[in-house]
């Protein structure tokens, strides 16, 4: 809290000096003396850094006789209690030194931000997202993202329960309303009942009949070998494989083209392939073996008519992709899928996308994509077993 100090007989003006109280409660369990010490000698070490332009600090007082109804009152700055010391606003510095042993907001290291004159026409070419944190502290800065800015990844942490959902739910209808020509493509991880926050979307969910992503999609016949590639990779890591997998599925890709001049219509048919090259191209005996029962099991959780719908490949893109190419906006609901099919759908999404844009060197969005809950995805594998099947999908993604 604080207060002015008022006009001086001698002057009109308002005075440039200021009252500051700065109230901490703090409640102690079974009188714990050591933990109340270490709390005293934070706060101590936090008055250090604030002094007057006289050299004056701030005093710490505990316990402090100002009572609850006196904060509530704002009755605070008593001249009984004792003298009060002055300050003016370039007094106040709440950039906190790095050794402050107190938990704060996170400090980048490579700000890439700028202080200018934000005008109506600026605005309207960028996406408002709130206050600059500036070393951990919040100023009063408004912060924009020019749109054309978008196509450089952008990545929204913050604890459970903070309004990350929300912030980009806004984000979005800010965006849409500003960039009717992009198209935008949400992808719902994990949270159930989503859609609500996008109103004007087109909403498919993965228990919908036309919820559809081929597993692999025909592309320029220049760059055939290159979207094999990209395919058996995804697919290897997706199921937990290990590496030498990646080979033998493309190899597998290269065959069905050569005998049907085409891959397979259902994902499934693409697995048997891979099972009978292992067996027509077998390794040690004891390396088969392995080979072919680690491959059995993932082939396994992937036998499901459910499945083989979503990711079977059509002759034409399925109506959302053409939709969203075409500028409009896109909600995918995945978060009825189990958790081992979504990195196979996810990735298979990704693969869809890079064979349908081209990349641009010019700084426009013409493209987004967004994911909500995306550590459900991303985050770090438990195990640091390089051959554990987790390991190798959550690596990948």
């Amino acid at each position: 809290l604080w207060k002015r100090e008022p006009r001086s007989e001698q002057s009109q003006e308002q005075s440039i000096l200021f009252n500051i109280r700065i109230f901490i409660q703090f409640e102690l369990k079974n009188h714990n003396i050591e933990e109340k010490l270490k709390l005293e000698g934070v706060l101590q070490f936090l008055a250090m850094d604030i002094e007057n332009q006289k050299g004056d600090r701030a005093r710490v007082i505990t316990p402090s006789k100002i009572s609850p109804l006196d904060i509530l009152e704002g009755n605070i700055f008593k001249n009984s209690y004792e003298s009060l010391r002055n300050f003016v606003p370039e007094d106040v510095n709440f950039d906190f030194p790095e050794n402050l042993p107190l938990p704060r907001l996170p400090i980048l290291k490579n700000e890439n931000v700028r202080y200018i004159d934000i005008n109506d026409d600026f605005k309207k070419v960028a996406i408002s997202v709130g206050k600059h944190i500036k070393d951990g502290v919040i100023t009063n800065h408004e912060t924009f993202i020019p749109i054309n800015k978008l196509p450089q990844d952008l990545a929204i942490f913050g604890k459970s329960g903070s309004g990350k959902t929300y912030f980009l739910a806004r984000f979005i209808k800010e965006l849409a309303a500003k960039s009717k020509d992009v198209g935008i493509l949400v992808l719902n991880i994990k949270k159930q009942s989503q859609e609500i926050f996008y109103n004007d979307f087109t909403k498919l969910k993965y228990s919908d009949e036309d919820f559809h992503i081929p597993y692999f999609t025909k592309g320029e016949k220049d760059s055939l070998k290159k979207r094999l590639q990209e395919t058996a990779t995804y697919v290897y890591a997706s199921l937990g494989l290990k590496n030498v997998f990646e080979k033998i599925i493309y190899r597998t890709e290269v065959g069905f083209l050569k005998l049907k001049g085409e891959l397979p219509e259902f994902f499934l048919r693409l697995l048997k392939g891979v099972e009978i090259y292992i067996k027509k191209n077998p390794y040690g005996p004891e390396e088969q073996a392995n080979l072919l029962q680690v491959f059995r099991n993932r082939m396994n959780v992937y036998n499901e008519d459910k499945i083989q719908n979503v990711l079977r490949m059509t002759e034409t893109l399925p109506t959302w992709v053409t939709d969203w190419l075409n500028g409009k906006n896109i909600f995918l609901d995945l978060s009825l899928c189990s958790k081992f099919i979504k990195p196979l759908i996810v990735n298979a999404i990704f693969q869809l996308v890079r064979t349908v844009t081209k990349d641009s060197e010019a700084e426009e969005l013409k493209y987004l994509i967004i994911i909500d809950e995306a550590h459900a995805l991303l985050e770090k594998p438990i195990t640091t077993n390089s051959d554990d099947a987790d390991f190798i999908t959550k690596e990948q993604m």
